[in-house]
């Protein structure tokens, strides 16, 4: 069973996190991991309070197939309590740019998690949650 940290200072969130995975929990209860074994990305978070983020992301086609999609975005961030809000002022989405992104922010076993509720892609009832770990110097 993983362990939950509580929620700590701003400070534990700077510096360069490795996607390494994406949770959903789905209203039925069962657990699933869409990006598989090799999920790709990186989210950084600066003392300065901007953030930048970008990875892939296997996500469902107008036709309902399934294809990998580059998804980035850079601006400032803000933290309340357990929320975290992305403003985002550039987005390889331009239809994005302007909007803030929350996510609920946590830590299981010393990862990041940034995770939403519902899931875009599970529906309702559904809880999305991107996996990050620090990069460390080797």
């Amino acid at each position: 069973m993983p362990t939950r940290d509580p929620i700590v200072p701003l400070t534990r969130l700077h510096g360069t996190w490795r996607l390494v995975g994406r949770r959903v929990t789905h209203a039925d209860g069962r657990v699933t991991y869409p990006t598989g074994d090799n999920p790709r990305g990186f989210i950084m978070y600066a003392p300065d309070g901007h953030m930048a983020v970008e990875f892939f992301m296997p996500m469902k086609g107008p036709d309902g197939t399934m294809a990998e999609r580059f998804l980035a975005y850079a601006g400032p961030y803000e933290l309340d309590g357990d929320t975290m809000r992305h403003h985002l002022q550039i987005s390889a989405q331009p239809e994005n740019i302007g909007k803030t992104f929350e996510r609920k922010v946590s830590f299981e076993n010393g990862d990041l998690l940034l995770s939403t509720s519902p899931d875009p892609q599970a529906g309702p009832g559904s809880m999305g949650s991107m996996i990050w770990r620090r990069v460390t110097v080797p």
